[in-house]
This record gives C-alpha cells, structure tokens and sequence, in this order.
C-alpha cells in the first residue's frame, strides 16, 4: 500500500474508506491505519464512530462497510443548511442583502463564537442560487442556457448538478433548476 501525502483536510476518499475497511477486517490496530492513511489517529477513530453501521435486526451485520460509510459522509455534508435552520436564516438574511457566497462564509468562521464555522463559499453559493428569492434564482421560465451559466460560474461539475438540484428541490429551496 502507498502512503498519501498529509494533508489539512481530514474527510477520507472512498479509496481511503476501503483501505480502512479492509485494514479493520484484519483486527489491524488504529495506529497503524493512521500511518498508512497518513492521517492522525484521531481522525480515524472519528471516521470509525460517525460511519460506523449498526443494524438493529441483523446484530451479526454490525461493522464498518466503505460505501456505506462514503454515503453517509456524503449525506451529512449536504444537509448542513437543512439540519441548521438559524444558519439558513443567516446565510439567506446576508445573501439577500448583497453578501456574496465568499463573505458570508469567510464572517461566518471568523466571528467568535459562531456555531457556523466551517461554512464553504462553494457549497452555500450553489445551495444559494437555488433559493426562491435570490437574483440567480432557477425559474421555470429562465433560458435552460442561462441556468447553464450560473452552475458553469460556480464551478459545479456536470455529474454533481443533479444531485445539489435534488436536494435543494427537496429542501424547498428552489422550484426548478436544470438538470445538466
């Protein structure tokens, strides 16, 4: 196995949930997973208790599965403004009143105190875009070309697009958006 290069972004790579599903399947001690992935043990151990899959029928079941766990890291990222209705507030309050993507987040983890930290510019612009009220908002009767270009300035890949659409239609955050 090759050792990756340490890096200050801690979320595991579904290659690097297999090798540490793999590794933990052989008993192999948390230390040693930690070196191998180049992270900090710390880290390892959190990515075991967040992922980790119980099955309440099947107790035999129970353990650390890498898809499962790449879905469920997957889940809880993309539900950060749903699971946190007074950030949604926030972050909607200064979108409306001009703030772009890159202010709101960079206040947001530099005020003292705040339980927003770790807010992306990325992340809430495109989430953004997608709200009823704001100037890039996806309408039915905008040009499919127009949306285009609105997904094509936030640097949203092709394949991700239909999956932030879902779950902005799905939180209620916009009426429509294109598709590609």
């Amino acid at each position: 196995m090759e050792v990756s290069v340490p890096r200050s972004h801690v979320e595991l790579s579904l290659e690097e949930r297999k090798i540490l599903g793999r590794l933990l399947h052989h008993k192999t001690r948390v230390a040693a997973i930690a070196h191998v992935l180049s992270g900090h043990r710390s880290t390892i151990y959190r990515e075991i208790r967040c992922n980790w899959w119980h099955d309440a029928e099947v107790p035999q079941a129970d353990g650390y599965r890498s898809l499962t766990a790449q879905k469920l890291a997957a889940d809880r990222r993309d539900r950060k403004l749903i699971r946190h209705p007074d950030l949604l507030e926030a972050v909607v309050d200064r979108f409306k009143t001009g703030w772009s993507p890159e202010e709101i987040a960079g206040r947001m983890n530099a005020e003292p105190g705040s339980t927003h930290h770790l807010c992306q510019p990325r992340t809430l612009g495109v989430k953004l875009c997608l709200l009823p009220d704001s100037p890039a908002m996806a309408r039915p009767h905008k040009p499919e070309h127009e949306l285009r270009k609105v997904w094509d300035e936030l640097h949203v890949p092709p394949a991700e697009r239909a999956k932030v659409t879902a779950t902005a239609v799905a939180a209620g955050h916009c009426l429509a958006a294109p598709a590609a």
